[in-house]
């Protein structure tokens, strides 16, 4: 589903401290973890184009609960160009794909401060709690950062990066981490119905995270945004020109741009697939609809991602691969410049990612 995005907390996080398994829950989401099945969007990826045809690959990561799935065999890819019916797409060349780990990343955690009830409904504070305790196991290779954004305070910074330190914004204890993690999604930045957030203050704010990821001597490793996000209020969208500006800084910087929400908007489409991060949406999401009362499942595609959050970051997947190629049917070309957008339907949902020919 594709929807407007909106106002942004973001977080970002060094975890160096001990943890123990968080008691202050009466029960265990573990417990029924291992029967729920969530896919994700690793990646798109331009491969070459001519005059008639264009090709990307396309890898697709399927867990089972807490283990990554290894044989894709009874998968298929289908195509879902829609009103492109100047465009046929072959999908029929695939391959299973394991992936080397990164072994050191460094990644900002931004939360949309405008919609947090979805965080809520989805439990997103048990899991954060468990991968922080994961990857504190060994805080010397894996870096998390926590910012807050407030886009509609005005006279207030928009970006307010949580940190113990002057020196860094990722050397975190882990309880002041998970602390900033609880201040940031339960503070009062709810948007009022129909209240818009300026696609330009989303965009600001998204450049001063990247800068800042970029010098911060604490930053280590492959270097990420990753965003969690319903996106439901970026109904001003700023211009093409200046969100690639911003994809093509991250690009020369080897930083990528991932998502996490039930919902998924153009822009972060546009950013996470572009700068070769991943997508991670909500498809089995109803508590937003209209009259309708927070009905998740008893567990969510949400619970899933977080639990193999680490694994997600730190590439140590195997994916299924396909190669994507797209041809014109008509008058038109692939030119370089151009944007495409494209879509396909995996294990019964919607996967969207987009391109800019180079």
């Amino acid at each position: 589903m594709i929807r407007n995005f909106g106002n942004i907390t973001i977080v970002a996080l060094f975890l160096a401290s001990s943890c123990k398994k968080d008691t202050d829950y009466s029960y265990d989401r573990e417990a029924n973890l291992v029967l729920d099945t969530a896919t994700y969007l690793k990646s798109a990826t331009y491969v070459s184009h001519t005059p008639t045809t264009l090709t990307m690959t396309v890898d697709l990561v399927t867990f089972n609960g807490l283990t990554c799935e290894t044989d894709y065999s009874a998968n298929t890819f289908i195509d879902t160009l829609g009103g492109a019916a100047d465009i046929s797409a072959d999908l029929s060349t695939t391959t299973t794909v394991s992936h080397s780990p990164a072994n050191v990343y460094s990644s900002a955690f931004v939360f949309n401060w405008n919609n947090r009830t979805w965080i809520e409904d989805h439990y997103v504070g048990f899991y954060m709690r468990r991968y922080l305790e994961i990857i504190d196991v060994d805080p010397a290779v894996y870096f998390a950062a926590m910012v807050s954004m407030d886009l509609l305070t005005t006279g207030v910074d928009d970006v307010s990066w949580r940190s113990e330190s002057s020196n860094t914004r990722f050397s975190n204890s882990w309880a002041y981490n998970i602390n900033a993690f609880y201040e940031i999604t339960n503070s009062n930045g709810q948007l009022t119905l129909n209240q818009d957030v300026s696609g330009y203050d989303f965009l600001y704010a998204m450049d001063e995270i990247l800068d800042t990821l970029l010098i911060d001597p604490g930053v280590f490793g492959e270097k990420s945004i990753t965003i969690f996000s319903a996106a439901d209020a970026q109904n001003n969208p700023a211009s093409d020109v200046e969100n690639d500006a911003l994809i093509t800084n991250a690009k020369a910087n080897g930083a990528k741009i991932n998502f996490l929400g039930p919902d998924i908007s153009d822009v972060m489409v546009r950013y996470a697939t572009e700068t070769g991060g991943f997508t991670c949406e909500i498809f089995n999401d109803t508590s937003n609809e209209e009259g309708n009362e927070a009905q998740i499942d008893p567990v969510s595609d949400m619970a899933v991602y977080m639990q193999n959050l680490h694994l997600i970051l730190n590439h140590d997947v195997v994916s299924h691969r396909c190669t994507a190629v797209y041809t014109q049917t008509g008058a038109n070309t692939f030119d370089s410049g151009d944007r495409y957008q494209f879509k396909v339907l995996y294990n019964g949902e919607i996967f969207i990612y987009s391109v800019q020919i180079p």
